[in-house]
């Protein structure tokens, strides 16, 4: 059916830097990308912000904190932070070796056990079939 665009909407998608105040008073609280939870390596928001929101009910319903309570899905946006620092220092011929070392048949194995949600399972599998990986640690102090 033909359509017309009568309007576009867009901005910036607001990536987790762990300075993010997720609630206030006990009273307002913030899920999702609303709350920063979203994931600087892919620009994915909908699993954490699903994650933030059960959390949330579950704090509700108990009377836990919030903010502590997100601490574990803010340790593996910490880790997608520490991914995107790393790729943010890549040169070309870098991403050329990182392309060669992905194609390896062991390390795509990896990529197809688990998700972009648990980034250290990922890392840690790829450096122990693959300890070449380590060689774009250096990038981390660029």
């Amino acid at each position: 059916i033909p359509g017309e665009i009568i309007d576009v909407q867009a901005g910036p998608i607001p990536w987790y830097t762990g300075k993010e105040t997720v609630e206030k008073d006990k009273r307002i609280f913030l899920v999702g990308d609303a709350a920063g939870l979203t994931k600087s390596t892919t620009g994915g928001g909908i699993i954490t912000a699903m994650k933030s929101a059960k959390i949330l009910a579950e704090c509700i319903e108990t009377g836990a904190s919030y903010t502590n309570s997100l601490k574990s899905l803010k340790r593996m946006l910490w880790l997608h932070n520490l991914i995107r620092k790393v790729l943010n220092n890549f040169s070309d011929n870098d991403y050329n070796k990182l392309i060669t070392l992905m194609n390896k048949e062991s390390i795509k194995k990896i990529l197809n056990t688990h998700t972009r949600e648990h980034p250290a399972r990922i890392l840690a599998g790829i450096l122990l079939k693959e300890p070449r990986f380590l060689g774009f640690a250096h990038k981390l102090f660029f």
